[in-house]
Formats: C-alpha cells, sequence, structure tokens
C-alpha cells in the first residue's frame, strides 16, 4: 500500500496509523516536498507503522535537499519530475506525466553499469 499525501503531515501520520491497523503488509508513506519536511520525519513513520519512505512530485534538486536533511532508517520510493539522476533508492518511479517510454528509460539508467551494460535487477525496478 502507497499512501501520498501533500498537505498536512499529521495527515498522512494518521492515515499510516489507519491502514496499518487493518493492513499489516508492506506499506509506503510519500510526501511531496513542497516545503523543507521534518528531519525526523522517517522515524515519525516508524512509529506509526510504515515501512518505507517517498518523496514524489519534485525535482531532483528538491529531492537531494530533502535526503540530506534526513537520516534515512527506511527504504526510499523517489518519484521524481522527468529528467537524469542518480539518487540511491530501492524503488523508482515517475510523477505526472510519466509514460511507459520515461519508465523504460529510468530502468535502463538505473541498471546500467559503467561499461554500458544492462545490469541484473528485474524490470520491477522501475515501478
Amino acid at each position: 500500500v502507497h499512501a501520498c499525501l501533500r498537505a498536512e503531515l499529521q495527515a498522512l501520520l494518521d492515515t499510516v496509523r489507519a491502514v496499518r491497523a487493518v493492513y499489516d503488509g508492506p506499506l509506503v508513506a510519500s510526501a511531496t516536498p513542497i516545503r523543507p519536511l521534518p528531519h525526523d520525519l522517517p522515524a515519525q513513520l516508524v512509529r506509526a507503522g510504515a515501512d518505507g519512505i517517498g518523496l514524489n512530485c519534485c525535482s531532483v534538486a528538491d529531492a537531494t535537499a530533502q535526503l540530506e536533511r534526513w537520516d534515512l532508517c527506511l527504504p526510499l520510493w523517489l518519484k521524481l519530475h522527468p529528467g537524469p539522476h542518480d539518487l540511491p533508492c530501492h524503488w523508482l518511479g515517475g510523477c505526472c506525466g510519466t509514460d511507459p517510454a520515461r519508465l523504460r528509460a529510468l530502468f535502463a539508467a538505473r541498471n546500467t553499469d559503467r561499461d554500458g551494460q544492462l545490469g541484473s535487477a528485474g524490470p520491477n525496478t522501475a515501478n
């Protein structure tokens, strides 16, 4: 389950708690960094029951700035605006306007080593 919110962080935490109360599977909570997110948000999400944290609908620069503020204790989900990036993450996708060609490009970029050879990760890397 992916819980995503663009507004109040308390609502995101409440949503994670509500989902966790009825669902024991994987749960990723993501936010759009329209303003700097609290440095302890990953820890708050762990306490609320999240298994992963995400940033969505933001630029590489915004994501990088936010990641520098966090002591990341959860797997990372990124859904960024189109454009190349090499940010470390566990899940990778695109935000509004992402099409299949963009997902294929993201997958290829994440799974190409320095010699230009396709890596070994499966197609779910670009989900």
